[in-house]
């Protein structure tokens, strides 16, 4: 039984949202408005500026008092939601990204079993994609967490405060996986949660590249991915051959295999930079 000692307010504890954001403002007000329409109180919600290039700032700043603008140098998510831990006040911790919408009892259906002492760490079982009519975003295709954490995933989106003090915080250093470094220092799976939630994928060749360079900086052996390079173009076209029996969408025929080439070039230049330049952060 997980014991939590707060303040309730109106029978709920209250949940501190801290999400990391970085170059999102095409993503941030649709994120804001879902998490604003919530059916759970009480919440209480951080956005973690990680050094924009865009409006991002500026964006969130119109949310205010509502929504509370921290800014950090860029050093990717993990760092991110150490700093908003530093300024949260909630029992519940809710760490996850501002390119998603939250369906409107997401923080209900998640915080509920955290509350009742059945959790100490909950996630969404399932993500549709938002941008779904885009297709280098339908290749990436959904994410399902029930499935993940069945093969070993250590992702949650609500955290009990209690054990995320225990962890002593996120490793900003696993870069893409970072958001799976609590699992390290306190070893608790997440309970999956049927809810609604939905994420905007990488739409273009460029957001795609970029993608696949922050995933490949992340690999803690990147010498693998410069290892599997002679079987690049068999392992992209046999990628492309599975995809297409799961997702048999006429245009990824001829799709699937640029889409493959250029995310896991992104992979192979994410490796050089985490060698040579040891960077792991989103480019």
């Amino acid at each position: 039984m997980v014991v939590l000692t707060s303040k309730k307010i109106k029978g709920n504890l209250l949940v501190s949202v801290i999400l990391p954001a970085y170059n999102e403002e095409k993503h941030i007000g649709i994120c804001l408005d879902s998490l604003l329409k919530q059916s759970y109180t009480p919440i209480e919600i951080f956005i973690v500026d990680d050094e924009s290039q865009d409006k991002t700032a500026e964006i969130v700043r119109k949310y205010a008092p509502k929504v509370k603008l921290l800014q950090q140098k860029h050093s990717g998510p993990g760092a991110a939601w150490n700093l908003g831990f530093k300024h949260a006040k909630g029992e519940i911790l809710l760490f996850w990204a501002s390119d998603h919408i939250y369906g409107k009892d997401y923080i209900k259906d998640l915080a509920e079993p955290i509350i009742k002492g059945e959790a100490l760490r909950t996630v969404h079982a399932r993500e549709k994609v938002a941008n779904f009519d885009k297709i280098w975003a339908r290749a990436w295709g959904s994410r399902d967490f029930r499935k993940l954490i069945e093969g070993g995933k250590k992702n949650a989106s609500l955290t009990a405060r209690s054990l995320y003090e225990k962890s002593g915080g996120f490793d900003p250093k696993d870069g893409y996986a970072d958001d799976q470094s609590l699992f390290k220092k306190a070893p608790v799976y997440a309970k999956v949660v049927d809810t609604e939630m939905a994420h905007y994928n990488p739409e273009s060749a460029s957001e795609t590249f970029a993608q696949g360079v922050w995933i490949g900086s992340s690999y803690k052996k990147p010498i693998l991915i410069f290892l599997s390079l002679p079987f690049f173009f068999l392992y992209a076209i046999l990628k492309s051959i599975k995809h297409f029996a799961t997702d048999p969408y006429l245009p990824f025929i001829l799709f699937l295999p640029i889409f493959y080439t250029v995310k896991y070039f992104g992979y192979y230049y994410g490796a050089i930079r985490r060698v040579f330049f040891n960077k792991t952060t989103r480019l």
